[in-house]
């Protein structure tokens, strides 16, 4: 998964929540996008979950990002 990729799902109209799986299993929701941020880099991403508990992963390490829900339940279009 590259940065990029991870930037796109992110700027997605409207955002789409999603699951940032990485290679060894484990799985962070992100249902809303301001709760996901990737390093200029693209090496490091920071994935917040609902109790502002920050995740730093290695963008290196994530296996896919899946999806979560349907676009209707997703956050409404600004």
């Amino acid at each position: 998964m590259t940065a990029e990729q991870i930037r796109l799902i992110r700027n997605t109209q409207p955002f789409i929540p999603v699951a940032i799986v990485l290679v060894d299993g484990r799985r962070f929701q992100v249902t809303h996008r301001d709760y996901i941020s990737v390093a200029p880099f693209g090496n490091v991403m920071v994935c917040y979950n609902s109790n502002c508990t920050a995740n730093i992963l290695n963008s290196s390490l994530i296996a896919e990002l899946a999806l979560e829900a349907h676009p209707a339940d997703a956050e409404p279009r600004e």
